[in-house]
């Protein structure tokens, strides 16, 4: 979000966004170090800051902007395609019986020992075995920010059916050279064509 501060503009980051980041990551990393299949799982425990199931608690979000706001639809879908990005909050998405039915295992946990970028996330499976990871950071927050490739590939999932190929190449070029440009405007008409 930008806010205006006097004369100049200043990036500061979202509060609610580390809420669902930190249990999205930890479900990607279980994900990916245990190859985890979704019809494998029971049960899916996060544990989380009271904060975040306040802002980010809904079970049961109807469309895509609920989605981006919801712990249990961020980690159904890390879960189940390995991915949190644009495609997986879209509408359709969100209405999927098979990612209702993996947010339908997610139980949510106050805990006031876990601080607003953390997260734990226990993933139990069919027949006794489970893995469990606690998020010290969300990626892409102070303490664990994103690398230039990661800011490069959010960016490009970001843009995908919104910019044009060479659109997106000429951003990622002036986004690289941001501080030494004098124009910022430059970035602007770029996106725009």
């Amino acid at each position: 979000f930008f806010f205006k501060q006097k004369t100049a503009y200043e990036i500061r980051p979202r509060d609610w966004s580390s809420d669902v980041c930190s249990s999205d990551l930890a479900c990607l990393d279980l994900r990916a170090e245990h190859l985890i299949k979704a019809a494998n799982i029971s049960r899916i425990e996060v544990a989380v800051n009271p904060l975040a199931i306040k802002l980010c608690g809904n079970p049961t979000p109807r469309d895509g902007l609920e989605a981006k706001l919801s712990i249990a639809h961020s980690v159904a879908v890390a879960l189940a395609d390995g991915a949190a990005g644009v495609a997986q909050y879209l509408d359709a998405h969100v209405s999927d019986p098979a990612i209702i039915a993996l947010r339908d295992k997610v139980v949510l946990n106050a805990d006031a020992a876990i601080g607003k970028e953390q997260a734990r996330v226990r993933i139990a499976l069919h027949g006794g075995a489970s893995h469990e990871l606690f998020v010290e950071h969300a990626r892409g927050s102070n303490g664990r920010p994103l690398s230039d490739a990661e800011l490069e590939s959010k960016f490009r999932g970001l843009a995908d059916g919104v910019l044009l190929p060479p659109q997106v190449e000429t951003a990622l070029r002036i986004c690289r050279a941001l501080e030494s440009i004098t124009d910022t405007g430059e970035l602007a008409r770029a996106a725009a064509g």
